[in-house]
C-alpha cells in the first residue's frame, strides 16, 4: 500500500523525463552534451526543431491525453483497500491520505504542465464512482463488526479439536 501510495510520483517522474528527452532530441539531435562549446546545436540561439508539419509540431509539445479513467480507478482502489482492511490495519488511514494527496498534488502539476486540456466528461462516470464509494463504509462496518466480534482476533485462543 505504501508503494501504491507514491505510485503516482513514480508515473510523474516518467513522464517529465520522456518529455524532456523528446525535447531535447528534437531540437537538439541525439547530442547530451551540457557543454555550449562543442557543436553548433548546443549554442544557446540555436533552437529550431525538427518536426515538418504544424500537426508533428503539436503532437511534440501538446502532451500526452488525460486519462481520467485511469485517476478514478487508482483513487477506488486507496479507498476500497483502505476500508476493507482499515479496521485490521489502522496505519492504512494516513497512508490513504498521503496517496490521496500525492495523487492530487501529481495531477494538478500533470494538467497544468504537461497534459492536454481534457475533452468535457459528462456526469455518468462521477455517479458511478460516488455510487460504489457509497459502499465502501457499509463494507468496512460490516468487516469491523466481524473482526472485532472474532475472539480469535484478541485473545489467540484455538477452540479444541475434537476427534469424532
Amino acid at each position: 500500500m505504501i508503494l501504491f501510495a507514491f505510485l503516482p510520483l513514480i508515473g510523474f517522474s516518467f513522464m517529465a523525463l520522456s518529455t524532456f528527452v523528446r525535447k531535447r532530441i528534437d531540437k537538439r539531435g541525439i547530442c547530451f552534451c551540457c557543454c555550449k562549446c562543442c557543436c553548433k546545436a548546443c549554442s544557446p540561439e540555436y533552437k529550431p526543431t525538427r518536426q515538418k508539419t504544424i500537426f508533428g509540431y503539436k503532437a511534440l509539445n501538446s502532451g500526452r491525453e488525460f486519462e481520467i479513467h485511469y485517476k478514478y480507478a487508482h483513487m477506488l482502489t486507496i479507498t476500497w483497500v483502505t476500508f476493507l482492511y482499515g479496521p485490521g490495519m489502522p496505519i492504512l488511514f494516513p497512508i490513504a491520505l498521503i496517496g490521496m494527496c500525492v495523487l492530487y498534488v501529481t495531477d494538478r502539476i500533470a494538467m497544468a504542465y504537461w497534459n492536454k486540456k481534457p475533452p468535457s466528461y459528462d456526469s455518468q462516470m462521477n455517479d458511478v464512482t460516488i455510487r460504489l464509494l457509497n459502499i465502501a463504509p457499509i463494507m468496512y462496518v460490516c468487516y469491523g463488526a466481524w473482526l472485532y466480534s472474532n475472539q480469535q482476533a484478541f485473545n489467540n485462543r484455538i477452540g479444541n479439536v475434537r476427534d469424532d
